[in-house]
């Protein structure tokens, strides 16, 4: 009964440092058994460390595409800005959502934009 509820905090403790539940995160610890052991406490801190990089970078991106957005609407209006989003959606390259951004002054109108981002 014990060991039990030791198993399920442990999965439950691991399934929140690395997002993954059910068979994927027992598939994860089979390999990780079979290869060179690092003790469980270090290796869940290294999953966890990992996505919480990928959330970062994720968060970084989402916040790129957000203020262009904001930008395009201030000059442009909010229609400009909505025709916008399903492109800069598309686009994961930081340095290219920056030179979206730098156009933003450089077009006269929003479709001039529109038309360069998606030409580009």
């Amino acid at each position: 009964m014990l060991w039990e509820r030791f198993r399920a905090w442990i999965t439950l403790v691991l399934a929140q440092q690395v997002g993954l539940t059910g068979s994927d995160l027992e598939f994860m610890l089979r390999n990780e058994e079979e290869g060179e052991m690092t003790t469980l406490i270090e290796r869940s801190r290294e999953w966890g460390e990992a996505l919480n990089q990928q959330r970062l970078e994720k968060g970084i991106k989402k916040g790129e595409r957000e203020l262009v957005l904001r930008m395009v609407a201030r000059r442009f209006g909010s229609a400009a800005a909505d025709d916008l989003v399903p492109v800069l959606a598309g686009i994961s390259d930081s340095d290219r959502i920056a030179a979206i951004a730098a156009k933003v002054f450089e077009f006269e109108t929003a479709d001039e934009l529109v038309e360069w981002v998606r030409a580009t």
